[in-house]
């Protein structure tokens, strides 16, 4: 199964693509809460570095958050 995991509850926002258990993928930033101007450009890239086009789910952490 295609995850691609979502983190945007804290001042971190990070995207994480797995497949079946094992990260495939991973960008994260420290510097505060600038998520709104990364996260389409993690997700994007993530889904083109890794050639998937479309993950079985989307998991996203509890909030609240961006």
């Amino acid at each position: 199964m295609t995850l691609l995991h979502i983190e945007t509850t804290t001042n971190v926002c990070s995207v994480a693509i797995s497949v079946d258990d094992k990260c495939i993928y991973e960008a994260a930033n420290y510097d505060g809460m600038n998520h709104a101007a990364l996260l389409s450009t993690y997700i994007d890239e993530g889904l083109k570095v890794t050639a998937i086009s479309k993950p079985d789910a989307v998991v996203v952490s509890g909030g609240p958050g961006s």
